[in-house]
């Protein structure tokens, strides 16, 4: 695991028994939904704790993860890709 997982996975266990009293073992589902609600950037990096986790019959009650939604304030990355694929659909054929 990278730092930064680590550092996640330690906050997500530590709000796990403070918030639930629960450990990785006893950890459900509801739970990892729940603490991804507040969706930190950052949170979503505890994955790699759960396939480990799967992995050595830590824990069974979790399934997966969420897929990150986009930001939807994010810069675009790719903005002439859009701005071509926006002339296409509009039928103009010079740059706005």
């Amino acid at each position: 695991m990278a730092k930064q997982e680590i550092t996640e996975t330690i906050k997500f266990l530590s709000w796990l028994d403070e918030t639930h009293h629960r450990t990785a073992a006893t950890c459900k589902q509801h739970d990892v939904d729940g603490y991804l609600v507040a969706r930190p950037t950052t949170r979503h990096l505890i994955g790699t704790f759960f396939v480990w986790a799967k992995a050595n019959k830590i824990n069974k009650s979790v399934h997966g993860l969420p897929q990150p939604q986009p930001d939807l304030q994010a810069p675009q990355t790719q903005p002439r890709r859009c701005r071509q694929q926006l002339r296409r659909r509009l039928g103009a054929h010079s740059p706005p």
